[in-house]
């Protein structure tokens, strides 16, 4: 395994084309890496593999030996970035040319171990000679298939060293070219985890002394100190815990007196500065020296933070940069005499911090301490990276919930005016054929617009558990209508049959009335959204010992069996290839399964294909069988008392205007304000009953108008309602904390509000 002079392979890596093969720029596609999304990570799995690759390393004497450490390293490669084939090939010299042998093959090609490739014939030679790692696609095509190899769909080659010179590649393939395996950026970090037992595996083949044994026991102690190191990092957590054992583990390695952590900040604008985030040793005067070091700091940090390069100072006396400045008299005061700093970098080169250690001696750290802590480095800067990311996951979440939030607040508002134009219309008498068509039309469009955005917020609340269930006893066949009567316009709409088969017997659940009908109304629009017109719905009811199931089954499109699996995924939509297009944002039915989980139950989907229909089978426990009692709600709506005077407070005109209206068709005596402050001085002159007030409101918002008006003496016992399109739960909170009796979200239906209305009866 010698080295030849680089001037004998300058031609190797580029050989010429021939008879139809493609060109190197073809087949090499290792920016795809990057582009990719990565899979998740199996640490646990990833610990296990290499604490079982040390453990056989540390049992090895002698060359022959060598060969189950490399045995091992590819049989762990292959596992851990599910390849077909791994190996480990060694650069050799045979006769005048140079040739890659495969000393150790794992999975379908382990036969070929022992075998040969020309240099130049092989993406090794490619990637020892760029000394980067190559992904190439079906690489046959640019070097020519070896015989009885079977052909490569994709193949990830790294290279690895001995004494910083590359020397020979660890490698994963894949060989099915149709779906073959596709390897992502966390392909390349294993790999690239792994070279350095690659390495160590070349210099144990290389072994024929007891001085190369103890330097390789030495390399194998420094492993078991890093892996140790790692597998305590991998299964912390919290951020203030990986900041300490990082710490510990940099005081441990360096043997030095102090340390500490620090994370850049980027100001935007080009440039930033070190924050301290963690700290061993610090008197409180350092901490607030060096919590925020810039370019101009002249330390050994402010050095990296202008480099991007490792800084030692040995003697602090003897510094250049330092000399003369305030901080090597603090260093001094504080009896520091050596320190040095190592940049934490990204992947991609981004600097993110840094690690510094301090010494009370003069001192030089030894190469091996460097080696040592720039592995940690790299491990540090993997999990912060992770830790980053993970973070702006979070605010990116925070900020969808705001937007989403917001989303449905700027829907509701217009939404609200057309609802309460239309229930004037509704409360004004009998209106002609065709005005009540386009009534119905609007009242069907705006209850579906309010379903999306109420199905959405839903899932997102469910996502972050958020949403709760209020379980009761109810009886199942009263909720089964509830469904029923929402999806009527629907059903209706399409000239489709609905036929709801109940058991004789009541059936009693624990459930939240409200979120169970929920379900069975998604699953009825969704029947009747994919079955066309005039076709026949099923909701069958089916009680089984202590269980009962609901099928919803129709005889419309059917479902594909690839289908199946996703079909409660969010976002899934069925394909447009076979199905039109009927709108919706693919959330309904991962609701459904959302909200049947919750309340302990399951629900599958299962259809003979396109064309035969489907079924959707929710599968709930009993309570009881037997005749259960329940009170009924009031469903009539509230009649006004005493002609009650009602001052509308919103900075929407149309809604303002609208829900005015709709309060005196109502025989309510309404006047309406445009913003918070007007509401104030309207209720101070008019002196309401009731007073339905927005939320998001120039000059002042509703929570301020409510608390106003309850430190008046005539406001105290004024009954407040909050009609806004913020509904969340925490807005709903914030409502009744500000002094509001009810909170309704807009749309508001005509029920609701004379139901809140009404209840100033029973306290009048």
């Amino acid at each position: 395994m010698l080295d030849l002079p680089s001037a004998q392979r300058s031609n190797s890596a580029a050989p010429p084309l021939r008879d139809g093969r493609l060109p190197l720029e073809d087949v090499i596609i290792t920016s795809q890496l990057t582009r990719r999304t990565p899979r998740d990570r199996d640490l646990h799995a990833e610990h296990l593999a290499v604490t079982a690759l040390m453990e056989e390393m540390a049992s090895v004497a002698g060359g022959t030996a060598s060969q189950r450490v490399l045995r091992r390293l590819v049989d762990t490669a292959c596992t851990l970035c599910q390849g077909d084939a791994a190996g480990i090939s060694m650069l050799e010299v045979d006769g005048d040319h140079e040739v890659f042998r495969w000393h150790a093959i794992a999975g379908r090609w382990a036969h070929f171990t022992g075998g040969t490739i020309p240099y130049e014939r092989s993406v090794c030679g490619l990637v020892v000679q760029r000394n980067a790692p190559v992904l190439a696609l079906q690489p046959q095509r640019h070097f020519g298939q070896p015989p009885g190899h079977d052909p490569i769909s994709e193949m990830l080659v790294i290279p690895f060293h001995f004494e910083d010179r590359p020397v020979g590649t660890l490698w994963v393939a894949s060989l099915d070219e149709r779906a073959g395996r596709r390897f992502d950026a966390e392909d390349l970090r294993l790999l690239t985890s792994l070279a350095r037992f690659a390495s160590i595996g070349y210099r144990l083949t290389l072994t024929q002394d007891r001085v190369a044994q103890l330097r390789l026991e030495s390399d194998l102690a420094d492993s078991r100190l890093l892996q140790a190191i790692s597998s305590e990092l991998i299964t912390e957590n919290d951020e203030k815990g990986f900041r300490e054992r990082i710490l510990d583990a940099a005081l441990s390695i360096m043997h030095s007196d102090y340390a500490s952590l620090q994370m850049f900040k980027d100001d935007g604008k080009g440039g930033g500065h070190l924050e301290l985030i963690a700290n061993r040793g610090f008197t409180p005067e350092a901490m607030e020296r060096w919590h925020k070091v810039d370019v101009s700091t002249r330390t050994c940090c402010g050095e990296v933070l202008r480099t991007k390069r490792r800084v030692i100072v040995s003697d602090v006396t003897k510094c250049e940069f330092m000399a003369g400045s305030e901080e090597l008299t603090f260093l001094l005061s504080n009896g520091v005499r050596a320190v040095q700093s190592t940049p934490l970098l990204s992947r991609a080169g981004r600097l993110m911090g840094a690690f510094t250690t301090h010494w009370l001696e003069v001192h030089a750290p030894s190469e091996r301490d460097l080696r040592l802590l720039d592995i940690l480095a790299r491990q540090a800067s993997d999990l912060l990276e992770r830790m980053l990311a993970e973070e702006r996951l979070r605010e990116s979440d925070r900020r969808k919930e705001e937007f989403l939030a917001t989303l449905a607040h700027e829907l509701r508002n217009p939404l609200a005016p057309i609802l309460n134009a239309v229930q004037c219309l509704e409360l004004g008498g009998a209106v002609n054929p065709e005005m009540q068509w386009a009534h119905d039309v609007i009242v069907r469009q705006t209850t579906h617009l309010t379903r999306l955005v109420d199905d959405l917020l839903d899932v997102s609340r469910i996502n972050h558990g958020r949403l709760e269930i209020r379980r009761e006893p109810v009886d199942l066949a009263r909720m089964l209508r509830t469904a029923v009567e929402t999806t009527h316009p629907f059903v209706e709409q399409r000239r489709q049959t609905l036929v709801l088969a109940l058991p004789p017997e009541r059936l009693t659940v624990d459930a939240d009335p409200v979120r169970l009908s929920q379900v069975f109304a998604n699953l009825i629009n969704n029947a009747a959204k994919f079955s066309r017109e005039g076709e026949r719905i099923e909701v069958i009811v089916e009680a089984r010992g202590n269980e009962v199931l609901v099928r919803v089954r129709d005889d419309g499109m059917g479902i594909e069996a690839g289908e199946l699996p996703t079909i409660f995924d969010l976002f899934r939509r069925v394909r447009p290839s076979y199905v039109h297009d009927q709108g919706g944002l693919g959330i309904g039915l991962t609701l459904v399964k959302r909200l049947v989980e919750m309340h302990g139950g399951d629900v599958t989907a299962s259809s003979a294909g396109l064309g035969f229909g489907s079924e959707f089978t929710v599968r709930l426990s009993l309570v009881t069988r037997q005749a259960h009692a329940l009170s009924a709600a009031d469903d009539t709506l509230g009649a006004p008392h005493d002609k009650l005077r009602v001052l509308v407070v919103d900075d929407h005109a149309d809604g303002a205007t609208s829900m005015c209206r709709l309060l005196r068709v109502l025989g309510y005596d309404a006047r309406q304000a445009c913003d918070g402050l007007a509401g104030l001085d309207a209720a101070a002159d008019f002196r309401p009953d009731v007073a339905l007030l927005d939320i998001a409101m120039p000059r002042l918002s509703g929570y301020e108008v409510a608390r106003r008006l309850r430190e008046e003496s005539w406001g105290k016992q004024m009954l407040l309602i909050a009609v806004t399109g913020w509904g969340q739960e925490n807005d709903k909170q914030r409502a009744t904390d500000a002094g509001f009796d009810f909170h309704l979200t807009k749309p508001v239906a005509v029920a609701d509000l004379t139901r809140a209305l009404s209840s100033i009866a029973t306290t009048a």
